[in-house]
C-alpha cells in the first residue's frame, strides 16, 4: 500500500501506515483544502462504475463484486488501471457494497474490513503502477 504526499512521491510500507495515521489526525480542513482548491481551478474527472466494468469482463450480476477484492484482485486492479489510463483524476475503490450490512446478504459481514482494506490497496497500487497522479476515494453505496 502506498500514499502520495503533496510532492507526489510515494510513501510505502510501514511509513505509509504511519503517514496515513498522521494525515487522519490533521484537522479536516488541512486534508480537504488541496482537493477543494483544485475543484475551483479545473475539472476533476472521476472513474466510472467499477461494477459495470467487472460485469463487462464476465462477472455475473449475482456475484458479490466487493468480494473480488479478495478472490480476484488482478481483475479489480486492472479495472482501476484502465480508468487511470483513460485519464481519471479520482479512482473509487471497489467497495460500493462493502459494508457489514450489505455483506450480510452474502454471509460475509465479518469480511467487510478486509474487503475495504484490500480495495484501497488495489486502487492505490493501480495508481502507483500508472506513474500518473490520481486520488483514491472510498466508494460507499
Amino acid at each position: 500500500m502506498a500514499l502520495f504526499t503533496d510532492s507526489r512521491a510515494p510513501i510505502t510500507g510501514w511509513r505509509c501506515a504511519k503517514t496515513c495515521r498522521e494525515i487522519a489526525l490533521r484537522p479536516k480542513a488541512a486534508r480537504v483544502k488541496p482537493f477543494k482548491e483544485r475543484l475551483h481551478q479545473e475539472i476533476i474527472v472521476f472513474d466510472g462504475g467499477v461494477g459495470t466494468c467487472l460485469y463487462d469482463r464476465g462477472i455475473f450480476i449475482n456475484t458479490c463484486f466487493d468480494e473480488l477484492n479478495l478472490i480476484n484482485p488482478d481483475l479489480v486492479r486492472d479495472v482501476h488501471k484502465d480508468y487511470v489510463a483513460a485519464g481519471s483524476d479520482v479512482i473509487e475503490t471497489n467497495t460500493f457494497g462493502a459494508t457489514r450490512v450489505a455483506q450480510a446478504d452474502y454471509h460475509m459481514e465479518e469480511l467487510a474490513y478486509e474487503i475495504n482494506v484490500a480495495a484501497a490497496t488495489l486502487a492505490t497500487e493501480a495508481v502507483l503502477a500508472s506513474g500518473k497522479a490520481a486520488w483514491v476515494a472510498g466508494a460507499i453505496g
